[in-house]
């Protein structure tokens, strides 16, 4: 069995749940814009992923900077507040070059 290189698994999670919250960043300002009320449950730092995860804002931020790994029980409450399916997350993932992870995990940690 090939072995995984730790800092790709970590710059893909970091690159997955920073665009999502990226995205859901985008979706709170053209809300804000067209002076709409923001939606309870959207994501848009880290801390709201933390708080509609029950997740602690420091692991989230840990997972996020590449400081740690992820739990798989951590992935799927992020998942469940993202309202994103598995198969989903899975299919993204997969999508992000190793290249790319790596240039993520070296951005953040050095």
């Amino acid at each position: 069995m090939e072995k995984h290189d730790e800092r790709i698994i970590r710059g893909k999670i970091s690159l997955f749940l920073s665009s999502k919250i990226e995205t859901e960043n985008e979706i709170k300002k053209q809300l804000e814009k067209k002076g709409k009320t923001i939606p309870t449950g959207l994501n848009f730092e880290y801390k709201e992923l933390a708080y509609n995860s029950e997740v602690r804002k420091a692991t989230i931020s840990d997972i996020i900077q590449c400081k740690t790994s992820a739990k798989l029980s951590t992935i799927l409450k992020c998942l469940e507040a993202l309202d994103i399916p598995f198969p989903k997350f899975a299919k993204e993932f997969d999508e992000i070059s190793n290249e790319k992870a790596i240039e993520q995990y070296l951005k953040l940690r050095g």
